[in-house]
């Protein structure tokens, strides 16, 4: 199934009207013309599927709403220290794949870089699922400091820190939580890491320190690593 995507706030009950960028890989990469059927998504959940009744001035579809898909009873929370805008937007393509549901970027000690572009995140997480077949783009949320991340995340009762020194594994981990049936946050720093100012102070928030081995990964490996171990909690 190819899968395409609409902004929610231009479906109504009558059309769906298409931005330019989907529009011209709807019509010009693959083809389609008026009559042809498509199904798409709102990225809240919507699974439509309906015939494309104009091509020009816009792209415009008559909808038919198939299914309403929930949203997930767990959800995975990525809190993750910046690194460059490459590797990030990495992250968060395959991240939302895996089905991250939200991620939270922070500033720290060792983080070299900043930026609050949602704009740019949600293109690629709507790009990815498309790719991946997910109904539900994930949320984006930024802090300037450590503090400031820790204290959003304290209404999430499971939450797990990468801490290399740490004597619980990641899949043992995964394994103990089988049953948990709320939602799970877990955290990696930037390059360089956490320092242990910062671990000692997530500790003390309630969170686990889980270690990945003896090897140390980059950002980018260990929050995908996470979010595969993670996601098998909802299979």
């Amino acid at each position: 199934m190819e899968l395409f995507f609409a902004d929610p706030a231009h479906i109504s009950p009558d059309r769906a009207v298409f931005d330019e960028f989907e529009s011209r890989h709807i019509l010009k990469t693959l083809r389609k013309s008026a009559g042809d059927l498509i199904d798409f998504t709102d990225g809240a959940g919507g699974h439509y599927r309906g015939e494309i009744i104009r091509e020009r001035p816009v792209l415009e579809v008559r909808p038919n709403l198939i299914m309403r898909i929930p949203i997930p009873g767990i959800k995975v929370v990525a809190g993750i220290g910046f690194i460059k805008q490459s590797r990030l937007d990495f992250i968060i393509e395959k991240g939302t794949e895996l089905g991250i549901d939200r991620f939270m970027f922070f500033e720290s000690k060792y983080a070299s870089y900043f930026t609050d572009n949602i704009g740019r995140w949600n293109k690629i997480s709507r790009q990815a699922i498309k790719q991946s077949l997910r109904f539900h783009l994930p949320e984006f949320m930024v802090y300037r400091t450590f503090d400031d991340f820790l204290d959003a995340a304290g209404g999430i009762k499971f939450k797990l820190l990468a801490d290399q020194s740490a004597g619980v594994s990641w899949p043992d981990t995964v394994r103990m939580m089988s049953k948990v049936d709320d939602d799970i946050m877990f955290v990696i720093g930037p390059e360089g890491g956490l320092d242990r100012q910062e671990i000692d102070a997530a500790i003390a928030r309630g969170f686990k320190g889980v270690t990945f081995g003896n090897f140390r990964l980059r950002t980018e490996t260990a929050v995908l690593s996470a979010a595969a171990l993670l996601n098998l909690l909802r299979t």
